[in-house]
């Protein structure tokens, strides 16, 4: 990745955005991606610090299920656990009161 130091990635999806730093973590989750099997998304995301895109990444459903297929709800990075809570957590139920 070419991105200056600490230079971030606004990635969306579905109305919800979150921010990763690049490059840590957006090479985080780009590694992660490419162990479980998912090469194309890791570049295609990787891609986009490269690109210098300043209006972030928009994901498309494959992209997200892949990304919430390398996280967990015990991240220890708080943008990678912002990422899983706003792409990947069910939403609890409502209960009548």
């Amino acid at each position: 990745m070419n991105a200056g130091a600490n230079s971030l990635l606004t990635l969306r999806c579905r109305g919800r955005s979150f921010v990763l730093r690049a490059p840590e973590q957006v090479e985080e989750l780009a590694r992660r991606l490419r162990q479980k099997g998912f090469a194309n998304i890791a570049v295609s995301i990787s891609g986009a610090v490269i690109e210098d895109n300043s209006s972030g990444k928009l994901l498309s459903d494959d992209e997200r299920e892949a990304v919430c297929a390398v996280l967990t709800d015990a991240e220890s990075d708080p943008a990678l656990r912002r990422a899983f809570n706003l792409l990947c957590a069910e939403p609890e139920p409502l209960r009548a009161t």
